[in-house]
C-alpha cells in the first residue's frame, strides 16, 4: 500500500498506542537528561520502557521514580538485543526507539502519532539531531551538525532507519524479527534495509528533531567513521546488493568522498612526478567546499568562521577515513562473503507474559545476544 494513498484530509479516528523504548549502557547523567525530556512529553506515551543493558539496576532507581518500567539484562547483550527486549515487552501498536543520550522535544509523541495515525501504509518514521548540539567543543559540534545536515538534506522517502529517534509499527517490527542482535553496529540501518526489502514504506520526518548530548573527540570521530559506520555499512551493502542512495550515500556524498580522496593523491603525484600537479589538490578542496557549501554555512552560523574552517578539515578527514574504509570493506566482503542472510525469524511476542511491578524486571540470561524471556531462539545463520 502506498502511504500517500490514505486520506490526509480526514481526521484520524484514533491515534495508535505508543511505547517509548530506551536501551541504556553508559553515562547515567545523559540518561537522566533523556528521561527528564521523556517525562515532559505531551501527550505522554502509553508506556516508557528502559532496558538496562548489563547495568546494575540499583543505579537506575530514578527510572521507577518517574513511573517508567525498567528491564534488566545481564550480562550485556548489546543495543539491538536490548531494543528487541523492550519492544517485545510492550503491547503498544507503535514503538518509538530513543537513544539514551538525546533529549526529545515535548511534541515528539504527537508528531509520531499524527504521521503514523494518518497513514496506515507507513511502517516507520524517524527524525534527526537538531542544530543546537549540547556537547561543547568543535569536534562535537562538527559531528552533531554533520548528522543534522545529512538528514535534513535527505529525501523524505527513506531506504534506512534510525534509532536515535525512530518509530516503527510493532506488528511490522515483530514480523521482521526485530533488530539483528549479531549486528553490533548500524542495526537500525540493517533493519531499514529489511523494511524496504519487505515492501514497507519508511519516512524521514525533517521536523522530528532531538538534541544530541554525546561528546566527541577526534579519535572517537575517526574510530566511529571507520569501525562503527563504514565497515559495517559496506557489509550490509554487499549482503543486500543495494548501495546506499540517501543520507551519506547520495550523489553529493559520493562526490565528496571522491574530492577528499583526490587531495592526497594529487599531493603525492606533485611530490613524485610534477610539482604543478598540486593544483589538482587545490581544485579538489574547492570542489568539496562548493558541493558542501550548505554545511559549511551551517557551521559558520553556529560557530563562526573558525568552526567552519575547523569543520572543513574535520570533514575532509572524516570523508577520507570513512570512504577508504567503505571501499576496502566492499572489496573484503565481496571476496569473503557476508556472514548473515537477509531474513530473520519473527520476533517472539512475550508482552502478555511479563509481570508489571515497581521493581526492575529481569529476563533470563541472554542466549546468543538476547534474553530468553523476550527473544526467540534464532536459527543458526549460514554464510
Amino acid at each position: 500500500m502506498d502511504p500517500d494513498s490514505t486520506q490526509h484530509g480526514r481526521a484520524v479516528a484514533e491515534a495508535p498506542s505508543l511505547a517509548v523504548v530506551i536501551p541504556f549502557h553508559g553515562r547515567r547523567d545523559l540518561l537522566d537528561a533523556c528521561l527528564d525530556s521523556v517525562a515532559d512529553l505531551r501527550p505522554a506515551p502509553d508506556e516508557v520502557i528502559v532496558v538496562a543493558d548489563g547495568e546494575d539496576p540499583a543505579r537506575l532507581r530514578s527510572v521507577a521514580d518517574r513511573g517508567f518500567r525498567l528491564l534488566h539484562i545481564a550480562p550485556r547483550a548489546g543495543a539491538a538485543a536490548a531494543r528487541n527486549i523492550g519492544a517485545a515487552a510492550s503491547a503498544a501498536e507503535v514503538v518509538l526507539f530513543v537513544d539514551a543520550d538525546v533529549v526529545v522535544p515535548p511534541d515528539a509523541v504527537a508528531r509520531v502519532r499524527r504521521v503514523l495515525g494518518a497513514r496506515p501504509g507507513l511502517a516507520a518514521v524517524f527524525g534527526s539531531y537538531d542544530d543546537v548540539p549540547a556537547a561543547p567543543g568543535q569536534v562535537s559540534r562538527f559531528k552533531n551538525l554533520l548528522h543534522h545536515w545529512t538528514h535534513q538534506r535527505s529525501a523524505a522517502i527513506a531506504t534506512t532507519f534510525w534509532t536515535g529517534c525512530g518509530a516503527v509499527r510493532r506488528a511490522v517490527f515483530t514480523a521482521l524479527g526485530g533488530f539483528d542482535p549479531e549486528q553490533r553496529w548500524l542495526e537500525d540501518v540493517e533493519l531499514g534495509y529489511r523494511l524496504r526489502a519487505a515492501g514497507h514504506h519508511v519516512e524521514l520526518d525533517h521536523s522530528l528533531q532531538v538534541t544530541h548530548l554525546k561528546r566527541w573527540t577526534l579519535p572517537s570521530l575517526i574510530v566511529s567513521d571507520i569501525f562503527h559506520r563504514a565497515l559495517p555499512w559496506s557489509e550490509i551493502t554487499v549482503r543486500y546488493r543495494r548501495p546506499p542512495r540517501d543520507l551519506n550515500g547520495d550523489l553529493r556524498g559520493r562526490v565528496s568522498v571522491a574530492c577528499a580522496a583526490a587531495v592526497p593523491l594529487f599531493l603525492a603525484a606533485a611530490a613524485v612526478v610534477e610539482p604543478w600537479l598540486a593544483v589538482g589538490a587545490a581544485v579538489a578542496v574547492g570542489a568539496l567546499i562548493v558541493v558542501n557549501r550548505g554545511f559549511y554555512r551551517l557551521l559558520s552560523a553556529s560557530g563562526g568562521l573558525r568552526l567552519a574552517a575547523v569543520g572543513l578539515v574535520l570533514h575532509w578527514l572524516s570523508l577520507l577515513a570513512g570512504g577508504s574504509a567503505y571501499a576496502l570493506g566492499m572489496l573484503w566482503w565481496r571476496v569473503a562473503g557476508t556472514r548473515r542472510p537477509a531474513t530473520r525469524a519473527p520476533l517472539l511476542d512475550r508482552s502478555a507474559q511479563d509481570d508489571r511491578n515497581d521493581g526492575p524486571d529481569q529476563p533470563a540470561a541472554p542466549d546468543g545476544g538476547g534474553a530468553e524471556s523476550s527473544m526467540p531462539r534464532r536459527r543458526r545463520r549460514t554464510a
